[in-house]
């Protein structure tokens, strides 16, 4: 239902006490990700979306947004909605 994954990513974006996520709306003043790991791009962030614990094992991420993989090991969106996630991301201002 597009309606509620919608609803999903806004929650996501925003953040806020109910929402176990960072607020990613300062994301593109940012030159890196995973604390520093690696540079802000496109191919990174995919990396990072797609499984965060292979770039940085441990992470509250994976633990925090479980319910986004399906096999623990792979984010459970298409490739379509994941480029769409990762160009707005990188569009923030």
């Amino acid at each position: 239902d597009r309606e509620l994954q919608a609803g999903r990513l806004d929650a996501f974006l925003i953040g806020g006490a109910l929402v176990p996520a960072p607020n990613l709306t300062d994301l593109r003043t940012r030159s890196t990700l995973g604390a520093g790991l690696m540079d802000l791009n496109t191919e990174n962030l995919r990396l990072w979306l797609k499984n965060p614990d292979d770039v940085k094992p441990g992470n509250s991420m994976s633990d925090r947004a479980a319910h986004l993989y399906s096999d623990g090991s792979d984010i459970s969106l298409s490739e379509d909605q994941l480029n769409d996630i990762i160009a707005y991301l990188l569009n923030l201002q």
